[in-house]
């Protein structure tokens, strides 16, 4: 009876925990669309949920570079959201605000999944120094409401996600 009185508290006071999903930063490698602990793969994915909602997904490999993707709909899986095929893509205008700091792109919008993905790497590389400076990120779309991502710290397996990743390296060329 105490235990049912205790959940109930903690669900009106909104400070029950959610169903296992996390709002750390998550890094692990992919292999065949799954996640496996090994970095030593073609695809590295690092991941993280907003305390808003949306989560943010990065993608590295040597042969696409880096992806960023903002999952405004998240599902449970974000590995499988993410992975997912949809025929039609459509391009959406729009912008990452951090700070006082603007950065527009052109962003493959995934409708029926809830993800867009941004078009260039350095929109990438913004948002994740954002994250670092412990920033807030605002992503304004076309035809979308703004939202503001309020990110949990980085910790260490995002500084190895950043360090396995050879297209978040600053070449000496």
């Amino acid at each position: 009876m105490l235990s049912a009185i205790i959940v109930s508290t903690l669900v009106a006071t909104g400070t029950a925990p959610q169903a296992d999903i996390s709002q750390d930063w998550k890094v692990h490698g992919i292999e065949k669309g799954k996640p496996v602990q090994s970095l030593k793969t073609d695809v590295i994915m690092a991941s993280v949920r907003s305390f808003e909602g949306p989560a943010l997904v990065f993608l590295c490999s040597d042969k696409a570079g880096l992806q960023t993707i903002y999952v405004y709909e998240p599902e449970e899986s974000l590995e499988k959201q993410v992975f997912k095929t949809q025929s039609f893509l459509r391009k959406k205008d729009g912008s990452v605000g951090i700070e006082d700091q603007t950065h527009d792109d052109a962003w493959l919008w995934k409708r029926r999944h809830g993800t867009l993905q941004a078009k260039t790497r350095s929109t990438g590389i913004k948002i994740i120094n954002a994250a670092f400076a412990k920033q807030n990120i605002t992503f304004k779309f076309t035809d979308m409401e703004p939202v503001t991502l309020k990110l949990p710290e980085p910790g260490q397996n995002m500084m190895e996600f950043v360090a396995n990743c050879s297209t978040t390296q600053v070449s000496d060329d």
